[in-house]
C-alpha cells in the first residue's frame, strides 16, 4: 500500500526476479539444439545469436507464463490501475526467443525490442565477470554490466540503472525501454536468453 498522495502514473516498470533453476538449466541444456542466424536487427557486436525452434519456444512460453502474468500485475498495480485492464487481456504470445553466446570485447549498445513485454534471462554467467568487475575502476558501469535508460539526466532523480546479473536473473521490461550491454575481458563467455511478448487484447 502506497502512502497517501504517492503515485507513480509515469515511466516503464521495469521487474528484476529470478526464475526455477531447474527452468534455466533445462533451457541452457536447449541451446544446443538451435541454430545460428543472422539478425539484422541486433544491434550489438555479438557474433553468435541463436534461434530457438518453435517447440523449445512454446515449452518456455509455457513456462513462464505465470511469471509474465505476475510482472504484469505488479505492473498494473504500480500504476494504480489495479488489475480491471487484466480482465481484457485475451492471451501473452511469445513471439521470438533466441539465446547471445557473449565473448570477450563483445557488447550491445543501447536499443530497444519489437514488442509489447521483453526479457533477458541469464543461463551462464562465469564468476570471472563478477571478479572483473568488482575490481573495475573505469568510468563505465562496469563490464558485462546491462543499463536501462529512461528520460534525461536529472541530479535528483535516476535516468539509468544498472544491474550485473547473476545465472537465473530475469529482467522484464516493456519492450521500447532502451538498454545496452558493457563488454568484459575475462576470457570467458556469458550465454542470456532475449524473448519478446505480444499481449492480445
Amino acid at each position: 500500500m502506497k502512502p497517501n498522495g504517492m503515485h507513480f502514473p509515469f515511466g516503464p516498470f521495469l521487474w528484476q526476479t529470478t526464475l526455477d533453476i531447474d527452468v534455466v538449466d533445462d533451457l541452457l541444456d536447449k541451446t544446443k539444439n538451435t541454430i545460428k542466424y543472422h539478425n539484422d536487427k541486433l544491434a550489438g557486436i555479438i557474433d553468435e545469436e541463436h534461434k530457438f525452434s518453435d517447440e523449445d519456444t512454446s515449452w518456455f512460453a509455457n513456462k513462464t507464463s505465470s511469471v509474465i502474468k505476475e510482472y504484469l500485475n505488479l505492473g498494473w498495480h504500480y500504476y494504480d490501475q489495479g488489475t480491471d485492464t487484466l480482465k481484457n487481456l485475451k492471451s501473452i504470445h511469445l513471439a521470438s526467443l533466441w539465446f547471445n553466446n557473449m565473448k570477450p570485447g563483445e557488447s550491445n549498445p543501447p536499443h530497444s525490442h519489437d514488442g509489447d513485454i521483453s526479457f533477458v534471462l541469464y543461463l551462464q554467467v562465469p564468476n570471472e565477470i563478477i571478479e572483473e568487475n568488482n575490481n573495475f575502476k573505469g568510468r563505465s558501469s562496469g563490464p558485462g554490466k546491462i543499463d536501462f535508460f529512461y528520460g534525461e539526466y536529472q541530479k535528483a532523480f535516476h535516468s539509468t540503472y544498472s544491474f550485473l546479473p547473476i545465472k537465473g536473473e530475469m529482467f522484464i521490461f516493456p519492450s521500447n525501454l532502451r538498454h545496452s550491454v558493457n563488454p568484459y575481458r575475462s576470457n570467458v563467455n556469458r550465454i542470456s536468453v532475449s524473448g519478446n511478448y505480444n499481449l492480445v487484447f
